[in-house]
């Protein structure tokens, strides 16, 4: 469940928050706030950290049991993978449904920034995670994991930015460029559809001190 904070100001904690001239968009603050907290967590622990967003989808011919949790377990086997390649992950994601009988999902990623460097590998291990997860062959896999580059008309967008440690010139520029791609995921529409008892969105723990 999300709470009720709404925000539809130009800018969150300084940060730009994406509008356009025809239409002001609505942002569950509760989501910021989240990624705000885990950037900057993962910024104080490490000097680089390569963030990038990939989306989840389901075949069209696959009905979605939501009490199965086979989105929730695919991403705990998921940062398992990434783990064992001491990439050190950090995450978010957001349930979304619009008209559709079966969801969708919009993942972000901090990894260590001294390893990877591009897409590529975590999107290969999670198209392979899910595959498995659904029990699917891996033509049947294939194109479920959204890697980002391509937006809805098919122009190129590209995915991944390297965030460095500091808060002034191309270290804050960064941030902002991160904060710009990732606020897409806080949008209010379609996710007014998640049922009562699932979760809207899901993220790493922080650690307790």
């Amino acid at each position: 469940m999300l709470n009720s904070n709404i925000t539809s100001k130009l800018t969150y904690d300084r940060y730009l928050l994406p509008h356009t001239r025809e239409k002001t968009y609505t942002y569950h603050s509760e989501i910021l706030d989240k990624f705000l907290l885990i950037m900057e967590y993962y910024l104080s622990k490490h000097q680089k950290a390569f963030c990038m967003r990939f989306d989840v989808r389901l075949p069209q011919s696959y009905i979605y049991r939501e009490e199965d949790k086979c989105f929730e377990h695919f991403i705990a086997d998921f940062i398992k993978d990434l783990k064992r390649k001491n990439l050190e992950p950090m995450y978010i994601w957001v349930r979304e449904q619009s008209h559709s009988i079966n969801p969708h999902w919009h993942c972000f990623l901090l990894l260590n920034g001294r390893i990877v460097q591009n897409i590529y590998t975590p999107i290969l291990l999670a198209e392979k995670c899910w595959t498995r997860k659904l029990d699917l062959n891996e033509n049947q896999g294939k194109g479920l994991i959204d890697n980002c580059t391509r937006g809805k008309d098919g122009t190129s967008h590209e995915n991944g930015i390297m965030l460095m440690r500091g808060s002034y010139g191309e270290a804050l520029a960064r941030k902002h460029s991160a904060f710009k791609q990732f606020s897409y995921m806080a949008k209010t529409s379609t996710k007014n559809q998640t049922p009562i008892n699932i979760n809207a969105y899901g993220s790493s723990a922080m650690p307790r001190y």
